[in-house]
Formats: C-alpha cells, structure tokens, sequence
C-alpha cells in the first residue's frame, strides 16, 4: 500500500519479501533490486504490481490550502537558545538531536517543551554515566526521540561506540531558560490562534500531529467536546475513553449527533488504515518527513464512501527560519516525485495499466493472426512496432514464457515503455485502411533488425546468476564450500547428495528472495555437518527453461 517512503529501493525490499530477485527476468529484468536502487522503473513492473483503478466521483476531491502561520513572540528567543546549545562533539549525535528539537519547535509550544525536558534527562543521565566512567548507551538516546520521525532519517547514522558519551553537559545551564520560554510561548501562541479560527466555522475536522505532545496541548485549549487519539490513550476533552469508540464518532455510521465532537486531534496512529469518512477537512499541524504519511492522513477522510464530494486540506509549514535549516518541505517535494519516476502513484499509473487501458481504446476485435504485418506510409515517424512471444518447447507441447511488444527507432534502440509503444500503435489504428502490406524485402528487413533485440531477450532468460552473485555477501565462500562439497560427494558416489548440492548451487547462485538471502548468509557460518543436513531442507531454484524460442506476433512499419 505504501511501497516507497525514502528511496525506491524500499519498493525491492518488499517485493522481495515473496518473489525472487530475478522473478522478472523474462520480462527483461535481470534484477530487481539492481533496478530499483539505480532509481528506474521498468514496463516490467506492472507483472506483478497491480494499481487499482477508480472512477471519477468515487472519492472526494481534494482542495489544497496551506497556511503560513505567524511567528510568535517566543519563537525567536527560543530558535535562538536552540542554536547555541552544543548538544554533542560528535557530529551524528548532534545532528539527530538538534533535528528533534527544531521539528518540535514547529509542531508546537508544548512538543518543544517536551522534547527540551528529554534532553535535559538525556544530559542528566550522561552526566552520571561520566562519573561512572560509562559511555551513554543508544537505548538512552533512543529515548530522547520520543518516537519522532527524525529515527526515520538520522537513527542508521549513528553507529554505536564510545563517542556516544561525548555529550556537551554544559547545556543543562542553557535549558531552564529555554523551558521558561517554552512556557511563556504556550500562552501567547498565533499558530493556535489560527488553528481554533480555522474551527469556527464547525466543519468536521481532522488535526494530525506527528507529536504527543501537540495532542494533548491542542485538546486541553480547543475545548471540552474535542476528540483526541494517541498511541495508548484516547478521549473526548478530559474523559478517557476506548480508542475504537472515540474513532466511531466519525466512522462510515452513524452520521455524527448533534452535540458531539467535530473535531479529532490525532497523531499518526489514526493515520493508516482507518476509515473516517465524517470529516470534511484534514489539518496538517505539523509536517511529517514523507510524503506517503501526508498522503496516509489524507486518504482517512478522502476515501470511498465519503458524505462529501470534496475534502478541504490546511497544511502548517514550518516557518522559514526552521524550513532553512531542517529543509522539510523541499524533502516532501523530492520524495513526493520518487513513486512517480517508476509509474507508482495516480500521475504514474500508466506503467502499471497502459495495457489494459490501451486494449480498451483499441476495442475488443479478433485480434491480428500470428504473422500479421502492415506499412502505415506518409506517417509522424520512422522505425517499426513489434510483438513476439517467448515460448518454451515441451516434448507435447509450448509453454508461453512471455509476450513482448516495443518500439524499434532507425537508430536500433528498443523500447517496450508505454510512452514509445501507444504513439505509434494508436497512429496505425487511425490509419485504418491506409496502411498496406509492406513489400518482402521490406518485410525482411525488419525482421533482420528485430533479431538483435529479440536474441539479447533470449540470453537474459537462459542466464544464469553466476557472475552478479559471486561478488554479493557471504556467496562466494558459501559456493567454494559447496563445490568442494560435490567433488567429495562424487568421489564417494554419494548421488543423493550430489543432487542436493546441485539444487544447493543453483540457490546460491540465482536471484532469492529475501528469506532466502538471509538463510544462505546463515548457512555459510555452519560447519560442514551442519550444512549438510540443512541442504535437504533448502528451497528449490528457480528451473532453467528448456528451449526457447520466439514467435513472431506482427510487425507495423512507418515510414515518413
């Protein structure tokens, strides 16, 4: 549902929790991961990833706003005291924790405060760990995120070691000050101020926080009717009640009563897969770091089923003295496109449907027989369209391997993207009865061209792993291991185990999955006895194809 947060390489990782990296090879993917991490996409993709179609007026539309809220008389005092605190000589450390209190300086007076009096246990407990000649440990440090998103980032930076205890103490002296003026910022604040006159008007709404804190601070000024949700507790005003009863009040039903809540404040616990179709509008309080989690509170109230055909959204930024330095909205921005380059997302979904979408645009004919060809003349382009199939041989009968169809330009390059193959393809169905059938020499001058394409297809599905996987991991030794295993196993004309060993090399060799990649990686620290046993439990490779060969499906020449 949510396939890429960061990277694109977070879409791999979870393909590969159920198929093998080289699943697509036969649609010319030697690698997902390769793929991915090199931050393209494939037509390929759309094998195994389905996106779900919707037609219009099945969800609520949209409408964007964002409010630019006033800095608060507090506010310079307290970025100014947060910039001269040291935080750590360690640049890891310091980096992590200054990100923690900067984004709760944009959620709010009360998530700073918070966030300050983490630090401040943080230093006290370094402080003591110092005189007892013990390093500050990383749970320690864990702590003082509070949960923020800022582990989603900055957590893998920080490798645990000695420099850990490097902490600046002399900040304790700093921090009473800051805590006087976090409070004083709670009772004059003008982002509040705005937010409660973004409510007058009695709209049902959602206000999402990314910080406990905010939650709890914006419930108690907002009023006694405001529903609030967070990790462990939920309520109405000052009444704690059942999480899934204060969710209910605005549920697909009943419709909200007269008199309850109209307004839910929530962290991002109520942010996945929750139902909330009552609410009219979301409020982004606070930003969090992907887009994906913007998206998720959203998609709460914009969703099938809702009461209304449009959805109101406010976003908070942060103010431009805290954006300068955390640069949170141009890191939404850059990884809000990230789905898009591989044709995830609405704006992308063509690499995933554009089959199917251009099939129905073409209606529902007999289709062409195997053989077909045709000469579209005075066209916008020059090269040729073709489909072939990759077939297996068997000894009764064939088995289709795959079916390709791509764009060849004057130059031999090949494409099978829908933005090279549908131009082409709907010009030849305008053409209708214009288009001839090309001359032979014509004819075999275009098949001539196509067998480059078409054989590189054919060497990536009979490759095997070898080359790729020698170099990854533990492989290599884990492979050396086996092979001296089966000249054992031969010697002795152990058969059974040969086999084993066998299948074991092809594993190790090919694209895994990832379960599998963690079970070699396991394997390869077992003694030689241990392995043994353990080749009769492995997973069985992927099988080689037999022969192969390409049928040719038709071939669409233009010519200017």
């Amino acid at each position: 549902a949510t396939p890429v947060l960061n990277r694109l390489a977070e879409l791999a990782y979870q393909l590969r929790l159920c198929i093998r990296d080289d699943a697509l090879r036969a649609h010319g993917v030697a690698s997902l991961s390769a793929l991915l991490t090199s931050d393209q996409g494939a037509p390929a993709l759309g094998a195994v990833i389905v996106g779900g179609s919707s037609r219009p007026g099945d969800r609520p539309v949209r409408l964007r706003r964002q409010l630019e809220p006033p800095a608060g008389p507090h506010d310079a005092a307290l970025l100014e005291g947060i910039d001269r605190l040291r935080l750590s000589s360690a640049p890891t450390i310091e980096l992590l924790i200054r990100t923690v209190l900067l984004q709760a300086l944009a959620s709010s007076p009360a998530a700073v405060a918070s966030a300050l009096q983490h630090y401040r246990r943080l230093l006290l407990h370094a402080r003591d760990a110092s005189e007892a000649g013990m390093p500050v440990s990383r749970a320690a440090l864990l702590r003082m995120t509070d949960g923020l998103d800022a582990q989603l980032l900055l957590w893998p930076l920080l490798a645990p070691g000695p420099e850990q205890s490097e902490l600046a103490l002399d900040d304790l002296a700093l921090l009473d000050d800051l805590l006087v003026s976090a409070a004083d910022a709670a009772e004059n604040d003008p982002k509040l101020a705005r937010l409660q006159r973004l409510l007058a008007d009695g709209s049902c709404t959602l206000v999402f926080s990314r910080s406990r804190a905010t939650v709890h601070y914006l419930r108690r000024r907002l009023g006694r009717r405001t529903a609030w949700c967070t990790g462990e507790r939920a309520g109405i005003g000052s009444t704690s009640l059942r999480r899934q009863n204060v969710l209910d009040w605005f549920g697909p039903s009943p419709p909200l009563p007269q008199g309850g809540p109209r307004v839910l404040v929530s962290t991002d616990v109520a942010a996945e897969g929750l139902d909330l179709p009552a609410a009219e509008r979301v409020v982004h309080y606070d930003l969090p770091w992907t887009a994906a989690r913007l998206d998720q509170r959203e998609g709460r109230a914009a969703r099938a089923g809702s009461r209304h055909r449009r959805v109101v959204v406010i976003r908070f930024p942060p103010p431009p003295e805290i954006e300068t330095r955390l640069r949170q909205s141009e890191i939404l921005e850059r990884k809000a496109v990230l789905p898009m380059q591989i044709g995830l997302g609405h704006a992308g979904r063509a690499l995933w449907r554009w089959r199917a979408e251009l099939s129905e645009r073409c209606g529902e004919g007999e289709g062409a027989p195997i053989g077909a060809s045709a000469l579209v003349t005075q066209s916008e382009r020059c090269g040729l369209l073709a489909g072939y199939q990759v077939v297996e041989r068997t000894e009764r009968s064939h088995r289709l391997i795959t079916s390709v169809i791509g764009w060849l330009d004057p130059d031999g390059e090949w494409s099978e993207a829908a933005s090279a193959v549908t131009p082409p393809l709907l010009e030849a169905l305008a053409s209708g009865p214009g288009a001839v059938a090309p001359a032979p020499r014509e004819l075999y001058q275009a098949v001539a061209l196509l067998a480059g394409p078409i054989h590189q297809r054919l060497r990536l599905i009979r490759s095997g792993w070898w080359n790729r996987q020698a170099t990854a991991g533990n492989t290599p030794g884990l492979l050396r291991r086996l092979r001296r295993m089966a000249q054992g196993a031969a010697r002795d004309r152990r058969h059974d185990r040969l086999g084993r060993i066998d299948l074991a090399l092809a594993l190790a060799a090919g694209g895994q999955t990832a379960g599998e990649s963690a079970l070699l990686d396991e394997l390869a620290g077992q003694t030689d006895d241990q392995l043994t046993r353990a080749l009769f439990r492995l997973p069985p490779p992927t099988p080689q194809p037999g022969p192969l060969e390409a049928r040719l499906v038709g071939i669409i020449l233009f010519r200017r």
